[in-house]
């Protein structure tokens, strides 16, 4: 709803309806741009889906363009020449963030296609959809493309807090067992002994998909926070 409002004020013309726009990330319009709030937040954050940021910017085109994520993000595979920089050890309990060197990058293809606003006559292309693809780079390198919005949909994706009335929290992906809060959200701490952690400090770890529980180290992160999201079965410390 939010971004189908905002393309009626920016244009003065478009009512678009919201489910044709379900898929959309981020509105360029002029000097503006209009930006899905998770997609500059923590994952942890409990944010609204219709909640929209408004950053003085554009893309460098012309026209109203609406920036959408690819049908098939591709993600780097885990391959045996990266089996070096792979561990498998227990985490100790002491937070840290080991992605310091992640950054995310916004790039766009080829693909851009019109919107149908019911009317034509104009040679130039008033409102259309453009794909848009954001990827993490880990040491200046890709690793994956993600499409945030819908990762952050998925039912396997639990917002758990671990410390009462504190604002930190973990984001536990299909795991099982306490995380470090009681039933009363009192802190009693990591247990090693009674639930058992692999510690994730690299992508290539991340990308192995291990099947025991895991917590990815980037404590203050939120970009590496956010583009785990692109994977499961962990959880975010």
């Amino acid at each position: 709803m939010g971004f189908s409002c905002i393309l009626m004020f920016e244009s003065g013309q478009f009512n678009i309806p919201p489910e044709q726009l379900r898929n959309v990330m981020a509105i360029s319009s002029g000097d503006s741009l209009f930006i899905a709030a998770p997609l500059l937040n923590d994952p942890a954050k409990r944010l609204s889906e219709s909640e929209i940021c408004h950053v003085m910017d554009n893309i460098g085109r012309a026209s109203i363009a609406l920036l959408i994520p690819p049908v098939a993000p591709r993600i780097q595979s885990a391959g045996i020449e990266h089996r070096n920089v792979v561990n498998r050890d227990y985490w100790e309990g002491q937070p840290q963030d080991c992605f310091q060197d992640t950054s995310l990058h916004l790039r766009f293809t080829d693909y851009a296609f019109p919107v149908d606003v019911g009317h034509s006559g104009t040679q130039d292309i008033e409102l259309y959809f453009q794909e848009s693809i954001v990827s993490v780079h880990g040491s200046g390198k890709w690793i994956a493309d993600l499409d945030v919005l819908k990762a952050l949909k998925s039912p396997s994706l639990l917002l758990q807090p671990t410390v009462k009335n504190q604002d930190s929290v973990s984001l536990a992906m299909r795991s099982e067992g306490p995380l470090s809060a009681c039933k009363a959200g009192h802190n009693v701490g990591y247990q090693q002994n009674n639930w058992k952690l692999i510690a994730v400090e690299n992508w290539m770890e991340l990308l192995e998909q291990i099947d025991q529980n895991s917590i990815l180290l980037a404590k203050g992160n939120w970009q590496a926070r956010l583009a785990a999201t692109r994977t499961t079965g962990l959880s975010i410390e």
